[in-house]
């Protein structure tokens, strides 16, 4: 039995069905979906522990990453690849975002110059009015503005990097070579195309049921980004076994990105 393989295909199977389980917490009664999904509670704070998950494992591939070359046909030898520890770092920043950097659980008080510019008054960048999806009145932002809310930058630099990004290494050769070039860590397509599913199955619950009240589409947003972060995770942990599967060679085997 290869266990290697096995392992793949178990924590595959975990992170579908937390996918899956997460979805069905949208049939519970509305009472109950808004004590799980408002601020503080489990699905939001499941969401930032996902988060640093993935962050703690991109460290961690980071080190192990100095005994192994990523593309041994372009990699002279092997080094640390600095894409992981960037990684690491965007994810623990995305995860103090998600809690706020502590501040309710310390009870830190908000600065005088952040809370006339942060639209929840909170210490984090994400909630600043520039990036927020809502104008000062509470109406809805339009055009251009729309494109530069916090969730949907965050949106658009995790499937860049998920999905666009294997998708340029399976079908561009040009851009394929750029990032072997570069020592970009590429994953398999599935990762990314399950990313997309879960912004897709979240819009299409919010047209399907037609958004009863904003406390249901605040609920579909934040299990969405549970999902997100569940995907997010799971990736950080495919790196850490594909180096550790090689880390005491010199060299490492990519799956078919597909």
């Amino acid at each position: 039995m290869n266990f290697h393989k096995t392992n793949f295909t178990v924590a595959w199977a975990i992170c579908l069905l937390l996918i899956v389980l997460n979805y069905c917490l949208l049939f519970l009664p509305i009472d109950n979906l808004m004590a799980l999904t408002r601020e503080d509670a489990l699905v939001e704070n499941a969401s930032a522990l996902f988060l640093l998950a993935g962050s703690v494992a991109f460290f961690i591939a980071y080190f192990w990453s100095q005994n192994v070359r990523l593309y041994p046909d372009v990699d002279s030898k092997p080094k640390r690849n600095i894409f992981f520890l960037l990684l690491a770092l965007f994810l623990f920043v995305a995860f103090g975002e998600e809690i706020s950097w502590a501040q309710r659980i310390f009870k830190v008080e908000t600065p005088e110059l952040l809370k006339g510019l942060n639209y929840q008054q909170e210490i984090n960048l994400h909630n600043l009015e520039i990036f927020e999806g809502k104008n000062p009145d509470g109406s809805q932002k339009g055009g251009f503005a729309a494109l530069f809310t916090s969730h949907r930058l965050f949106y658009m630099m995790i499937i860049g990097w998920t999905f666009l990004v294997p998708l340029a290494y399976r079908f561009l050769p040009a851009l394929r070579n750029l990032l072997k070039r570069i020592r970009f860590p590429v994953h398999p397509l599935r990762i990314g195309i399950l990313i997309v599913s879960v912004l897709i199955i979240a819009r299409i619950i919010k047209i399907v049921t037609h958004l009863p009240s904003e406390d249901f589409d605040h609920a579909v947003t934040e299990i969405g980004e549970l999902n997100f972060a569940v995907v997010i995770a799971y990736t950080g942990l495919y790196w850490v076994w594909m180096l550790n599967q090689n880390k005491s060679g010199d060299r490492i085997e990519i799956p078919n990105v597909s």
